[in-house]
């Protein structure tokens, strides 16, 4: 679901942190301030754009299966923005929630859109 896809980094895309933090520090300073009103990279998304759309998903899928167990496959970046959002973190917040790769996590999210934290970063074996 197009939904899901990578935060839009805008002008950071395929660079490293050194290389677009020399480039324009102020971005990344703004990013890291408030990253839900400041543009990734100047041209990118915002952390409330990217919310919303990850939002949209979830509420679209409680529609239509709010009595079933759904398994959803997404990148780091966008999962820990949507946590921080739905546990009622700041934006700038998000990098505390590290999701590790190949790792599972788990949350309820009931249909007035509490997300309840059930596991995370669990390497099942």
């Amino acid at each position: 679901d197009k939904r899901l896809i990578e935060a839009d980094f805008g002008t950071w895309e395929a660079k490293t942190k050194e290389e677009f933090i020399a480039e324009n520090e102020s971005f990344w300073l703004d990013w890291m301030h408030n990253p839900a009103i400041h543009r990734a990279g100047g041209t990118g998304e915002t952390g409330a754009e990217i919310v919303a759309r990850v939002d949209d998903f979830f509420q679209s899928l409680l529609q239509h299966y709010s009595e079933e167990n759904i398994m959803v496959v997404a990148h780091n970046g966008i999962n820990r923005l949507f946590m921080a959002h739905k546990l009622g973190m700041p934006l700038k917040n998000y990098r505390q929630l590290v999701q590790q790769n190949s790792s599972i996590t788990c949350f309820t999210l009931n249909t007035n859109g509490t997300l309840t934290l059930e596991l995370l970063n669990s390497k099942l074996r």
